[in-house]
């Protein structure tokens, strides 16, 4: 699992002003009320740990020379893994904002606007922050005895 250290994470927490209401996560677990899409949106948080954490894992095999090696299909093979983990991510995006238009109408889907079906890097950088915004979450709710 991916953790920061306490200096790094103070940092980022006042460089975001994490501190305000206005979190993708916040938005998220406001629209998720009853217990379907609370369920589809742990599933959906899941998903996007995992593709963080893929992510960080990739990088830093690819900046290891002595795991690096290319003629192996090392590279290939935790690409694909990669790829995987991200399709199972874009899925669940999709399958929460299909459960809240045709089964709760009037939920707030501004968090899909960025999101193009054409595009991956979007539904990337959309794991990325919601993965960002759990993980100060969960560091700021420790930090004060919650859980």
């Amino acid at each position: 699992m991916i953790t920061l250290s306490d200096e790094h994470r103070q940092d980022v927490i006042k460089s975001c002003g994490h501190c305000q209401d206005t979190s993708l996560l916040d938005l998220l677990q406001k629209e998720c009320s009853d217990e379907l899409l609370r369920t589809l949106l742990s599933e959906l948080i899941d998903s996007a740990l995992r593709y963080v954490e893929s992510v960080c894992k990739f990088k830093a095999i690819v900046k290891d020379p002595e795991k690096n090696n290319f003629n192996s299909g090392f590279r290939e093979d935790i690409e694909n893994a990669r790829g995987s983990i991200h399709d199972v991510f874009i899925d669940n995006a999709r399958i929460l904002e299909r459960a809240m238009r045709q089964k709760y109408i009037g939920k707030n889907l501004s968090w899909t606007r960025t999101l193009n079906l054409n595009n991956r890097a979007t539904y990337a950088a959309f794991a990325l922050k919601l993965a960002f915004d759990f993980i100060i979450r969960s560091t700021t709710l420790k930090e004060d005895g919650q859980s």
